[in-house]
């Protein structure tokens, strides 16, 4: 939770608007009580070129952002798109312009902006801004406190296990490490976290948490949570997919913003089909866990997906990788694999899909201690997690090859 005595500590950005209008901004903005922090950018913005500003966001009470759409708003589009992804709800979008149409004001609200600021407007109007905007910061910090870690697990491809391990890690937070834990299913439909372990999530699923956020407080809570005998909540996903369980990105932070006020860890056995959430996944996440298969179908999904999660300077030191079943027959040797992602191997678990098998029939996770180094290895990981000493992994380097991949298999 923020602590405020009476200032924001504010991010502001002019992007591509002239000298004067960038100073009459910047003049009235100046006025407020408020602990700021400009930048003016004559370039627009793009996912491909950014400047390194994600530190000072982050840490922020908020961002404000004013594009000017009289010069280019095509190019203005892609940065308040680009902004709204990789910032969701942290970033007020403000298109500048002169006096509009009812069409160009519709354009650039559907690009992400939630303002349109008139050139030459008395510094009042301005300032009629900032009081929403002001409202909005102290809003969201006075919400909720955020304290808990989110690991994503995101697999390569189907099939790869991820769903297993997600169950594995989040059940073993809770029952052997005392933390409170929620596990989240974020398939869009028809999931698998619950079946692993036993229960009925039907009436708990993710999108009714979203859709009642306005009013959720933590005893509310408890009704939309699925519980598990060992501690564990869990929130499913659904039956069947409709319009209405679509979670959008500024939605989707907000609600882990939320949940990470009541829980130590939340667990994401995240939907790879949903690359739209990918930069809300990457700003929202404290650790991503990528799990592969040693096999080169799996190795090039995971490269291609590691390149949309990195978006914003400091993403790719959350990427870690879990090699799934790493001993199995013909498969691709680790060093192979790691020299192709760039990554380093986080994890390694053995191959051992009877007991895997048997667990997910059975409806219950790997017991530990036992004979099983799957669940040895398993509750080391989660060891680690609970561990808030734990080193962070190395980052990823930088390789502009389009078909790193392809290194796995030299004959093609």
């Amino acid at each position: 939770m923020y602590q405020l005595n009476g200032t924001l500590d504010v991010v502001v950005l002019t992007i591509g608007t002239e000298e004067r209008v960038t100073r009459e901004l910047l003049d009235v903005v100046n006025m407020r009580n408020w602990s700021s922090s400009a930048f003016h950018f004559e370039r627009y913005l793009t996912s491909l070129r950014h400047p390194s500003i994600g530190q000072y966001i982050s840490s922020s009470n908020g961002c404000l952002a004013f594009v000017d759409y009289d010069r280019n708003p095509d190019e203005a589009a892609e940065t308040a798109q680009y902004l709204s992804k990789v910032y969701p709800g942290k970033v007020l979008i403000v298109a500048v312009g002169k006096r509009p149409s009812s069409t160009a004001i519709l354009v650039a609200m559907r690009a992400g902006c939630s303002e349109y600021f008139t050139k030459h407007s008395p510094p009042q109007e301005l300032d009629v801004l900032l009081d929403r905007f002001q409202q909005q910061c102290f809003t969201e910090v006075e919400s909720h406190a955020t304290n808990g870690a989110v690991l994503s697990v995101l697999g390569a491809k189907g099939g790869v296990g991820a769903t297993s391990i997600a169950v594995h890690l989040a059940t073993y937070l809770a029952q052997y490490h005392q933390r409170k834990t929620l596990l989240i299913d974020q398939q869009q439909m028809l999931g698998h976290a619950c079946v692993y372990l036993g229960i009925d999530g039907e009436h708990h699923t993710l999108g009714e948490v979203v859709r009642n956020l306005k009013r959720m407080d933590s005893e509310l809570l408890r009704g939309f949570v699925a519980h598990h005998f060992s501690g564990l909540d869990v929130l499913s996903s659904p039956d069947a997919s409709s319009d209405q369980d679509l979670v959008p990105p500024q939605e989707f932070v907000r609600t882990l913003e939320f949940l990470r006020g009541e829980y130590d860890y939340v667990i994401l056995d995240c939907d790879r089909r949903q690359p739209d959430l990918w930069p809300s996944l990457a700003t929202a996440s404290s650790e991503i866990l990528m799990v592969a298969t040693p096999e080169v179908a799996a190795v090039r999904d995971l490269s291609r997906i590691a390149d949309g999660l990195v978006v914003t300077e400091g993403t790719s030191s959350k990427l870690k990788v879990i090699l799934n079943r790493y001993n199995a027959p013909h498969a691709l040797a680790a060093d192979q694999i790691e020299n192709v992602l760039k990554l380093p191997i986080a994890l390694k678990l053995q191959d051992s899909p009877g007991e895997m098998v048997f667990a997910s029939n059975s409806g219950k996770t790997l017991k530990y201690p036992g004979p099983s180094q799957l669940a040895t290895a398993l509750h080391g990981w989660s060891s680690k997690l609970a561990d808030i000493n734990a080193k962070p992994a190395s980052a990823r380097k930088q390789d502009k090859s389009v078909s790193r991949w392809r290194q796995l298999m030299p004959a093609w």
